[in-house]
C-alpha cells in the first residue's frame, strides 16, 4: 500500500467523519445522508459510540468508524443485545475486546505487533475487530479474508488492507501465502465437524513455521437451555445469526477442549494451548503453534477486567442510580475500583461487593461471587451538561489490580 493510498484513505475519513458519527443535522432517528451505502446511527447511538472510541482507541483521529449496513455481527447486536441505541458501541466494544485477547497472546509468544509481518483475520466479517487491529500494524501486512465478498471489498476501499475471497470448502481457497499471526474470531463457534477438521489442517498448513493460529470456540456451557449435548463431544445445531449461509455449512457449534485437542492430535498438531471462555468472556480460545513455544506454558488471561452497566435509574428529585458488575479476570470478585461519571464529570465511587450468582456461574469461578457493584448518587443536576444534548452519557471506569476499561451506556436526560 503506498504513502498516496494511505493520505487518499485518511482524508476521505476526514471529509465524511461529521456525516457518519460526528455533529450532524438530523432528527434521532433519521439518517445523517441519503444515498448513503454506509450505516448512519441514530443520534443517541452516534454519542454513545463516539464516547466509546474517544476514550479506548489508540489514535481517534484515524479510528475507522464506518458501519456496513450488511454487517451481521452488528445488525445481531441492533436486534439482540441490549437497547437499540448501544448497538455501535456494543460492536466497537466486542472488536476492541479482540484485539486485546490477541495482543495478550501475541506478546505470551515473545512478540509485539510491531515485530509482525503478516497478520491474517480469516473470517474477518467487515473488520469489528481489523479496525483496532490497523492501529497498531502497517496497512501492508494487514491481509482480511470472508466468505462475504462484500466484507472483503468493504475493508479493503475503506481500512486499505489486503484482502482475498474465501470458499465454503477449504480445498478450492488458494491462499497468497503463509502468514505469521492468523486470528479466526468466530468461525469454528459455527462448522460442522467435517468442516471444522478441513478447515484447522487448512489455516495450519498456511501458518508461518515461528507463527502463531488463534481460534475461537463455543464450549458446552454455552449449549441453548434444553439442548442435548452430544456425548461426543461436538455439538452442532443448524442455526446461527446468518442471514444467509447455508445452517448445514454454518450452524451453531459447541465442543469441549478434549474434543478440540484429539482432533488436534488426529491431525498432527502437536503444540496446543487452551484458553477458557477468554474471548469476550464467553468464548474458549485455542493458540497452535507449529514450533514449540516455551513462552506459551506461561500463557496467561490478559488482565482487563470485565463486567457491565446493567441499569440507570433517575428519579424525579434527581437521584441517580446505577448498577452493574465486574471481575477482575486474575483475581476474581470484588474488583479494586468502579468509578461513576456523568459525560467526564466523576459522580463518585461504587459500593463493591454485593452477591452476583449469576456471575459466578457463568464464568464457573466460586471467586466471582461477589462481583456485583451499585452506586447511588443524590442531586443528579441534568442542566449542568447542557440542555441540547440528546442524551447523558454515563461511564463505569472499572478498575482491576492490574489494568482498567471502560464500560458505557445511554440515557435522556430529565425532562422538565
Amino acid at each position: 500500500m503506498s504513502t498516496g493510498n494511505i493520505a487518499s484513505i485518511r482524508a476521505f475519513f476526514k471529509k465524511t467523519k461529521d456525516k457518519i458519527f460526528g455533529a450532524t443535522q438530523c432528527s434521532e432517528d433519521s439518517p445523517a445522508s441519503d444515498n448513503s451505502s454506509l450505516l448512519i446511527a441514530n443520534v443517541r447511538e452516534k454519542r454513545l459510540a463516539r464516547a466509546y472510541i474517544d476514550a479506548v482507541a489508540k489514535n481517534r483521529s484515524t479510528f475507522v468508524d464506518l458501519i456496513d449496513p450488511d454487517d451481521e455481527m452488528y445488525l445481531f447486536a441492533k436486534n439482540n443485545i441490549g437497547q437499540k441505541e448501544t448497538a455501535s458501541y456494543l460492536y466497537f466494544k466486542s472488536g476492541m475486546e479482540a484485539l486485546q485477547c490477541i495482543e495478550n497472546i501475541v506478546r505470551f509468544g515473545g512478540k509485539s505487533f510491531g515485530d509482525i509481518e503478516s497478520f491474517l483475520d480469516f473470517a474477518c466479517g467487515y473488520g469489528k475487530s481489523t479496525r483496532f487491529l490497523i492501529q497498531e500494524l502497517d496497512l501492508d501486512k494487514v491481509w482480511v479474508s470472508d466468505i462475504y465478498e462484500g466484507a472483503v471489498d468493504f475493508q479493503k476501499k475503506y481500512f486499505g488492507v489486503n484482502g482475498f475471497y474465501s470458499q465454503t470448502e477449504p480445498s478450492k481457497l488458494e491462499f497468497p501465502r503463509k502468514f505469521e499471526v492468523i486470528y479466526v474470531g468466530s468461525l469454528f463457534s459455527h462448522l460442522p465437524a467435517n468442516r471444522f477438521e478441513e478447515w484447522l489442517l487448512t489455516l495450519y498448513n498456511v501458518l508461518e513455521d515461528h507463527g502463531i493460529l488463534i481460534l475461537s470456540t463455543h464450549g458446552e456451557s454455552l449449549c441453548p437451555a434444553g439442548c442435548q449435548v452430544d456425548p461426543s463431544g461436538f455439538t452442532f445445531l443448524r442455526s446461527s445469526e446468518s442471514r444467509s449461509l447455508s445452517t448445514e455449512e454454518y450452524g451453531s457449534t459447541f465442543v469441549t477442549s478434549e474434543w478440540v485437542k484429539k482432533l488436534a492430535r488426529k491431525l498432527g498438531i502437536i503444540n496446543i494451548y487452551f484458553m477458557e471462555k477468554e474471548l469476550w468472556g464467553s468464548q474458549d480460545i485455542y493458540v497452535i503453534t507449529k514450533k514449540k513455544m516455551s513462552l506459551l506454558n506461561n500463557l496467561r488471561t490478559n488482565n482487563f477486567p470485565r463486567g457491565n452497566v446493567e441499569s440507570i435509574q433517575i428519579s424525579k428529585d434527581g437521584d441517580i442510580r446505577v448498577i452493574g458488575w465486574a471481575i477482575d479476570k486474575e483475581f476474581g470478585a470484588p474488583v479494586k475500583e468502579v468509578c461513576i461519571y456523568a459525560e467526564d464529570e466523576l459522580l463518585g465511587k461504587a459500593t463493591l461487593g454485593m452477591l452476583r450468582p449469576d456471575v459466578e456461574k457463568h464464568f464457573g469461578r466460586a471467586d466471582c461471587l461477589k462481583s456485583g457493584w451499585e452506586y447511588n448518587g443524590g442531586d443528579f443536576v441534568k442542566d449542568k451538561f447542557g440542555e441540547k444534548d440528546p442524551s447523558i452519557i454515563i461511564k463505569a471506569l472499572i478498575k482491576g489490580h492490574r489494568s482498567e476499561v471502560t464500560y458505557l451506556m445511554s440515557i435522556e436526560p430529565l425532562k422538565q
